[in-house]
């Protein structure tokens, strides 16, 4: 049956109550040109017949890019360290070993591609990606690797997932039985790849002529009646397809922090250059001290005068100030981007970190369970039972090593008379100074050998 506009068009409701939100989320996290298209400056009423004068406050004012940075955070701890992948029968299986090194056919490694998508759910809130693998049958393996024909990943963002469906199974559980993508769009035609769960159909739409016309280029069957696609989470909400984005609040006050910015910015020009008025025929010299000149008879009523203008910057300035910190706050990210130092007492920084610790920790949880769902849908394309585990750091090492040495400082002066108490002082001192293994287990040995009580380091200039 051959497929209508309609059909090809239907878009999920979230999908249209969402996508505005979107793309202002990937402006605020693009920065530069994108956001400055967005035209996220507040038009004043001289502005609003006057296109040019807005799009010139554009241009001068500057964008502070929180969104990103936030994103960058999160993703530097996430993904220090790469994950542990117990991969069971799959180990050994040659095409995997070819996954992991080129995930998406275009170079791209498995580490570097869940590090591409995760940063995409941050931006949206959710980033589908899609297992496929080519629809030529070779007789043996081998064939199959030199023809380079194996399972492969392919990422979409929000804006590209149109529609999504799911269903209850056979077996009572809720499976995806609908995706519908943009592989490609153009100003000619559009080209959209629809997932079912016994085939996918690749449909493309005319945009040349007002007809729209829909042509069905191809529809493979799909031997393993399901839909090998996964939607990585940000953070996990109560629909199925969606999830909250990392930066659905830090992007409203970023964006109240340029529209402030753009203030700075007129104010500095007005209290530079003072506007003058006067009656029209008075000649005014261009430029830092030209000459006004009036005619002979003009009424001392209407000679030109200086318009000042009292603009408190730093009131302007204390604002931005404010709405960094609530920033901070809101993604727990205060002490990380700090720079330069607040008195903040240890039980403020220890319950700072605790909660990037459980955001983080909750992040690596959505990411395990996305590369488990990847890994079983890809043992049953290459004929294998999946029997891995997937495990990520669940701890973050975000402490402040000086707090930290100070604190053990002040321990270590407190005259405990026992010395298993004060080698053990100096152990952690060892751990928080040292970071090669084999020195680090060098000073532990030799703490445990010392009989009297030592001071591993003397930190007491140390500054907090």
């Amino acid at each position: 049956m051959p497929y209508t506009i309609e059909q090809v068009e239907q878009k999920n409701p979230a999908y249209d109550k969402h996508i505005n939100e979107w793309r202002f989320f990937s402006d605020s996290f693009l920065g530069g040109e994108s956001y400055k298209h967005g035209e996220y400056l507040t038009r004043y009423e001289s502005e609003v017949d006057n296109d040019e004068a807005y799009k010139a406050r554009i241009r001068q004012t500057p964008i502070d890019n929180h969104c990103a940075s936030v994103i960058q955070i999160y993703n530097s701890f996430l993904f220090r360290e790469n994950a542990t992948r117990n991969l069971g029968s799959l180990k050994t299986n040659p095409f995997m070993d070819l996954f992991l090194k080129d995930s998406d056919t275009e170079g791209r490694s498995w580490n570097n591609f869940i590090k591409q998508a995760n940063e995409q759910a941050s931006v949206y809130g959710q980033c589908w990606v899609v297992l496929d693998r080519p629809n030529i049958q070779y007789k043996t393996q081998a064939e199959e690797l030199n023809a380079n024909v194996r399972p492969y990943v392919s990422m979409f963002t929000a804006p590209n997932v149109i529609d999504w469906k799911y269903e209850y199974s056979s077996n009572g559980l809720i499976e995806l039985s609908e995706l519908k993508v943009i592989e490609v769009q153009s100003s000619d035609f559009v080209i959209y790849k629809i997932f079912y769960r016994d085939k996918t159909d690749t449909v493309m739409v005319n945009l040349k002529n007002a007809k729209r016309e829909v042509q069905l280029l191809k529809s493979v069957p799909n031997p393993y009646n399901n839909i090998h696609a996964v939607a990585l989470y940000a953070r996990r909400s109560n629909v199925l397809g969606l999830g909250h984005s990392d930066i659905s609040d830090i992007s409203t006050q970023q964006k109240a922090i340029y529209n402030e910015r753009s203030e700075i910015e007129q104010a500095i020009r007005l209290n530079v250059h003072s506007m003058l008025a006067s009656e029209s025929g008075v000649q005014v010299g261009p430029g830092a001290g030209g000459r006004c000149i009036i005619p002979e008879n003009t009424e001392p009523a209407l000679k030109p005068y200086f318009l000042d203008s009292n603009s408190d910057i730093a009131v302007i300035m204390s604002s931005i100030e404010h709405k960094v910190d609530a920033i901070n706050t809101m993604a727990n990210v205060g002490s990380v981007r700090a720079t330069e130092s607040k008195v903040l007492s240890g039980v403020a920084l220890e319950t700072e970190f605790q909660l990037l610790n459980a955001r983080l920790a909750e992040k690596a949880d959505n990411l395990e369970l996305f590369e488990e769902q990847i890994f079983k849908m890809f043992a049953q394309m290459v004929s294998v039972k999946y029997d891995g585990e997937i495990n990520y750091p669940n701890s973050f090492n975000i402490r402040d090593k000086y707090v930290d040495l100070n604190f053990l400082q002040q321990a270590k002066v407190s005259n405990v008379n026992s010395d298993t108490f004060n080698r053990e002082i100096d152990k952690q001192i060892a751990n928080l100074t040292i970071k090669e293994e084999g020195l680090l287990q060098d000073a532990l040995n030799e703490i445990d050998s010392n009989d009297v009580k030592t001071t591993l380091l003397d930190v007491s200039n140390v500054n907090t």
